[in-house]
């Protein structure tokens, strides 16, 4: 372990000790090296006293009859029991939920293999970074990251000091194509501890990679990793199963990585969000896989997760995952999901066949490369902040100005207004000299 002089409590000792020797303990940040659930505390006394016949532990209220007391204004806007939906859900999230999360990432990608983590309920995708961060990122640890990147991946890395190390490596090569020779570069060297954070599709770009693009970045992850490389690849999926063409990487990295090699830990961070179409829910989930990784080592990493949740926000709305739980069980849920996922690619598609039908349209921008997701990025060398401003003011159009590019969510347009949309935007750049 790198942080040897740590002083912990002996439940976190307990957790590190079944980690000892794995990937997972020598990644450890100093708060991972410390974190761990209270199974001594007031939650695991509470678990003991379970169907106690008197139970004076829990602190929430009950009527008579042991049932919640809760208020009926609340419970008529809702078709759910109340016992799912006024009670604290347990710190590591509602026991169904997770087993279902966890069939459905095995089901959605075929090639994992071995032992992963039971996932632990997160308040949504952004709440699991920020608990990456803590449990892994130390300060002045360096974090590669494909870039142009979401603007949030800032202030969940960078801890409460700011002294993360950015090492962004642009996205694109310049055949525009999967930059794969800089990240060959960033996972050089050996016995160092590596930090790779992989979103696809991309946001802000919406690319993702083709399977032998996906193919030769595991190959380097791999080989870096057999040099004694420690390598922590954070697997952001928020926009899993959005992909809109053929010969892409259809599953998760993490389905390969989470198997690779004992060197490499991957994290999938995921959850209904943008997968299922389920924003306001705020349902994610982390799950942990290493090669060699045993049940009770990723029992380890699950406690230390949850210690973090029960030390940030307590716990995951119970409603919310009950209400993710039941809709993605409902016979109906893939019929509606698949209907969503059509109109977005629709609206890809659209995209792309109005861009070839108008080639004056270069003279002022060009489309970045982009197959997936909710976004794409149009490239300018006008004043992209100019340009944004005249679209609100004189088109009365809005997109965002990033990274010196115009990001369009198109997922957020309807198709109807793409040509305008466009449009526009090549009128507004014509506007900037």
């Amino acid at each position: 372990m790198r942080h040897e002089r740590i002083s912990v409590t002996d439940e976190a000792a307990e957790l590190n000790q079944q980690l000892k020797g794995t990937v997972a303990e020598r990644l450890l940040s100093r708060q991972g090296v410390r974190a761990y659930y209270p199974k001594s505390g007031i939650p695991g006394q509470t678990m003991e006293a379970k169907g106690t016949q008197i139970n004076a532990t829990l602190g929430q209220a009950f009527d008579d009859e042991r049932q919640p007391l809760y208020i009926p204004a609340f419970a008529k806007y809702t078709n759910l029991d109340p016992k799912e939906v006024f009670p604290y859900a347990p710190t590591h999230g509602i026991t169904p939920l997770r087993e279902f999360w966890q069939k459905e990432i095995r089901r959605k990608n075929p090639s994992l293999d071995g032992i992963i983590s039971l996932p632990v309920a997160t308040s949504g995708l952004a709440h699991g970074l920020t608990l990456a961060q803590q449990l892994f990122i130390d300060e002045y640890d360096m974090v590669t990251i494909f870039a142009p990147f979401w603007g949030n991946y800032k202030l969940h890395f960078e801890g409460e000091n700011e002294q993360t190390i950015w090492n962004p490596v642009p996205l694109y090569n310049q055949k525009e194509k999967l930059n794969l020779t800089e990240i060959l570069a960033a996972l050089s060297g050996m016995d160092r501890k590596h930090i790779l954070s992989l979103t696809f599709p991309s946001n802000p770009t919406g690319y993702t990679p083709t399977e032998a693009e996906a193919e030769d970045l595991f190959t380097i992850i791999k080989e870096s990793a057999e040099r004694n490389n420690d390598i922590l690849v954070i697997c952001d999926d928020a926009y899993f199963g959005l992909t809109y063409e053929k010969g892409l990487l259809e599953e998760s990295p993490f389905a390969r990585l989470a198997n690779i090699h004992e060197n490499v830990l991957a994290v999938k961070v995921d959850g209904a969000t943008k997968e299922a179409f389920f924003w306001g829910a705020r349902v994610g989930f982390l799950t942990y896989g290493f090669k060699g990784m045993t049940k009770e080592e990723a029992k380890a990493l699950e406690d230390k997760t949850a210690g973090r949740v029960r030390g940030t926000i307590s716990g995951v709305c119970t409603g919310s995952q009950h209400m993710v739980l039941h809709g993605m069980q409902d016979p109906l849920f893939e019929e509606q999901l698949q209907k969503n996922r059509d109109i977005l690619q629709g609206r890809v598609q659209t995209i792309k066949r109005t861009l070839e039908e108008h080639p004056e349209w270069r003279e002022e921008y060009r489309a970045l490369p982009f197959n997936s997701g909710y976004f794409m990025c149009l490239k300018t060398n006008k004043d992209t902040e100019r340009v944004r401003k005249i679209l609100r003011m004189e088109y009365n159009t809005g997109v965002l100005s990033i990274n010196n590019m115009l990001r369009i969510a198109h997922a957020a347009v309807p198709e109807h207004a793409i040509p305008e949309l466009y449009e526009n935007i090549y009128q507004a750049c014509k506007k900037v000299s």
